[in-house]
C-alpha cells in the first residue's frame, strides 16, 4: 500500500519545497547582494586610490538630489588602507550599512589617522543601482 502512496507523496513534497523556496526570488535575492558587494568594492578601490572624482558618482543624498563634497579637501589626504569590517543588509534588500576602517596620511604633515567610517547604502530601483547617502569619508574629523 505504501508503493500506491509513493508517487502523490513525492509531487506533495516537491510541491512544498519549491512553493517554499521561490527560486526565483532567491536569484533576485543574491543578485541583489552582488551588486552591494560590488558596488562597494569598486567604491574601496576608488577611495583607496585617491579617486575622490571618481568616487563622487556613487553618492546621492537619500531625497535623490546630488552632493557634492569637498574634493580639495579630501585630496589633502592619502588612504593607506581600506577595510570593510562589515555589511548589514536590510530585511527588504533596499538598504545597507557599511562599515569600514580607513588608515590615512594627511599629506602636509605626513601624521597617520585611522578612522571608522559608517556608510548608508540604499537601492535605487529605477537605475537598478546602488549608491552611498552618507557621502566621503570625515578624514579631518581625527584632526579636530
Amino acid at each position: 500500500t505504501m508503493n500506491r502512496w509513493a508517487p502523490y507523496l513525492a509531487f506533495f513534497l516537491t510541491t512544498a519545497f519549491l512553493l517554499g523556496c521561490n527560486p526565483v526570488q532567491k536569484v533576485k535575492d543574491r543578485k541583489h547582494t552582488e551588486d552591494l558587494e560590488a558596488a562597494t568594492d569598486t567604491y574601496r578601490k576608488l577611495i583607496r586610490w585617491g579617486h575622490f572624482d571618481q568616487a563622487v558618482q556613487y553618492i546621492k543624498a537619500r531625497d535623490g538630489s546630488e552632493q557634492v563634497p569637498d574634493l580639495k579637501e579630501a585630496s589633502r589626504y592619502r588612504v593607506t588602507h581600506y577595510t570593510i569590517t562589515g555589511r548589514f543588509l536590510s530585511d527588504d534588500l533596499q538598504d545597507a550599512r557599511i562599515v569600514a576602517t580607513i588608515e590615512y596620511l594627511k599629506i602636509d604633515n605626513q601624521v597617520a589617522k585611522t578612522i571608522r567610517d559608517e556608510q548608508l547604502w540604499g537601492y535605487e530601483p529605477e537605475a537598478k543601482r546602488w549608491h552611498i547617502s552618507s557621502g566621503l569619508p570625515d578624514f579631518s574629523a581625527a584632526f579636530r
